[in-house]
């Protein structure tokens, strides 16, 4: 088994740039993920921008006008400036991203049909792998949520250790150290 540490951050750009290299494979990888954005993001963005649309009726909440448009095109702009911006954003979509994928895609469901009301009794086959499903679904959904800890706990360690190394090599006066960095930070 492959050790934790050995596996990079973005497996496609390690498979077209790492030790053993296989550009088709990387690009055909990157031409995948840009084509489920291409398909996810707006179906995301509509459900996101219909429900703001359904708390009124004002031109800002009607569809299609021109102040619907221009709030629309600036919040795709403010998530890609937060996306862009924010520390931690992957490590933080990570961690909820496996806490609720698992929820939503496994356990909730078989909460739901074991609790469906007036359900006709199921055979003992369908019974173990319902039980089946939910230990894989449980275990995932434990590791998962682990890993991705683990990943924004290393993450965060690392930025500290650069900070600390950082301030040591500061030869200036504190507050005008604080001040550059945060200029640096807002530059």
């Amino acid at each position: 088994m492959a050790s934790e540490a050995a596996a990079p951050d973005n497996a496609v750009v390690d498979i077209s740039e790492g030790d053993i290299r296989f550009p088709v494979i990387g690009f055909v990888s990157s031409v995948a993920v840009v084509i489920n954005l291409v398909f996810s993001t707006p179906l995301y963005s509509f459900c996101l921008i219909s429900v703001f649309e359904s708390t009124g009726s004002d031109t800002l909440r009607t569809p299609m006008t021109p102040l619907n448009i221009f709030f629309r095109a600036s919040l795709m702009l403010l998530l890609s400036v937060v996306g862009e911006q924010v520390p931690y954003v992957i490590e933080l979509i990570g961690l909820v991203s496996s806490v609720f994928v698992c929820c939503n895609n496994v356990l909730f469901p078989i909460v739901f049909v074991m609790l469906a009301p007036g359900r006709p009794p199921m055979p003992m086959s369908k019974k173990c792998s319902i039980g089946a499903t939910l230990l894989i679904g449980t275990y995932v959904l434990v590791f998962g949520f682990a890993g991705s800890i683990s990943t924004l706990i290393e993450k965060l360690a690392e930025d500290r250790s650069n900070q600390v190394s950082a301030s040591r090599e500061e030869t200036v006066l504190p507050g005008i150290s604080t001040a550059a960095r945060m200029v640096k930070f807002m530059g």
